[in-house]
C-alpha cells in the first residue's frame, strides 16, 4: 500500500521560498507539497485575503471588521493579489 501525504494552514515567516523549502524537505518524495500560508507577512496574506483576491471584477478593501467589497481596487486588494 502506498500512502501520499500533504498538508494544508499557516506558516510561520514571511518568506515563501524558505517555506516552500523546508516543506518539500519534511515531505520527501513522492509527497505533494503545499502552497504555504505566511499570515506574518501582513493583510491580505490570510487565506480570507487571498480568496478575495481571486474575485473577478469585485474589490475588496479591509475594513477595521473586516473585508468589504468596494467600488475599485485599493492598496489592500493589490497586496492580497501578491501575497
Amino acid at each position: 500500500m502506498e500512502v501520499t501525504a500533504t498538508g494544508l494552514g499557516p506558516w510561520p515567516g514571511e518568506d515563501p521560498v524558505e517555506a516552500a523549502r523546508i516543506i518539500r524537505g519534511e515531505l520527501g518524495s513522492p509527497h505533494l507539497p503545499f502552497l504555504a500560508e505566511l499570515p506574518d507577512r501582513g493583510v491580505g496574506s490570510d487565506a480570507l485575503g487571498r480568496t478575495a483576491a481571486l474575485l473577478v471584477e469585485m474589490a475588496v478593501d479591509v475594513q477595521p471588521y473586516g473585508w468589504r467589497l468596494v467600488d475599485r481596487p485599493g492598496k489592500d486588494f493589490r497586496r492580497a493579489a501578491s501575497a
